[in-house]
């Protein structure tokens, strides 16, 4: 791409990929119904899962608590706007006990609750009861349209590590889950929106894969993340940045 892209233009087939520096509701309200195909995101956690806007960690042989960047998520009123933009497939990552409202707030497009169990998760800092090893995945689809996945009979079971090596977002999803969730969820061409975009990584997933990307972030070093990582992902890519970014004020 040599100019500035708009969602539009990757709706259009323009572009294959833009960076939206805003509000997730503001760029939810902008676009039209079912303008997506597929929406893929990594919402904020409850409050008992991200209390404060952040997580306890292990760094450096100690339990440290590092800051998130954003609220724990209070509501799940958004979970309807995102069905309607999309087209398709709708899926969220989300704490387990938070299926049940994913599940409530979908209504009628609710699918399927999954499962990704993270193979190299934190233990229990305490140690006073079991450590969480696994986080939700909200599968939801817009009645009407075409609900077959690429997954054919298989399960909403995903197992892998966090890749924690070159991690530049605190709640980072794995290239290789993201890769996986796009081919089994959308087709080549067709247009995925992450609205909780973070560093970028469902982007990076869908350029590799063969889609195009509309990626929403609301803070300004991570968007600046996303458009790195997605230049750098594209062959031939120069140095773009100021033209990827569209801030909305």
């Amino acid at each position: 791409m040599t100019r500035e892209a708009t969602p539009l233009d990757v709706i259009e087939g323009r572009a294959r990929w833009c960076v939206v520096c805003g509000e997730r509701d503001e760029v939810l309200a902008s676009l039209g119904d079912a303008a997506v195909d597929v929406t893929i995101t990594d919402p904020p956690y409850n409050e008992r899962t991200h209390k404060g806007g952040g997580i306890k960690s292990l760094v450096g042989g100690e339990v440290r608590r590092i800051s998130l960047g954003f609220d724990a998520v209070t509501d799940f009123d958004f979970v309807p706007r995102m069905i309607a933009v999309t087209r398709r497939w709708c899926i969220a990552f989300c704490a387990l006990e938070d299926l049940g409202e994913y599940q409530r707030a979908s209504a009628e497009a609710w699918v399927r609750a999954g499962v990704w169990h993270r193979t190299d998760g934190a233990p229990q800092f305490t140690g006073d009861r079991p450590a969480q090893g696994a986080e939700g995945v909200a599968i939801m689809h817009r009645r009407g349209k075409r609900t077959a996945w690429n997954g054919g009979g298989g399960r909403a079971h995903w197992s892998c590590g966090v890749e924690r090596e070159d991690r530049q977002h605190p709640s980072q999803k794995p290239l290789r889950l993201m890769r996986e969730l796009v081919r089994l969820f959308s087709d080549p061409g067709e247009v995925i929106l992450d609205p909780h975009a973070g560093s970028g990584t469902t982007g990076v997933a869908a350029l590799l894969e063969g889609r195009r990307v509309i990626l929403v972030e609301r803070d300004p070093t991570h968007a600046a993340t996303c458009i790195e990582r997605m230049e750098a992902t594209e062959p031939g890519a120069g140095s773009r940045k100021a033209k990827q970014m569209k801030l909305l004020l």
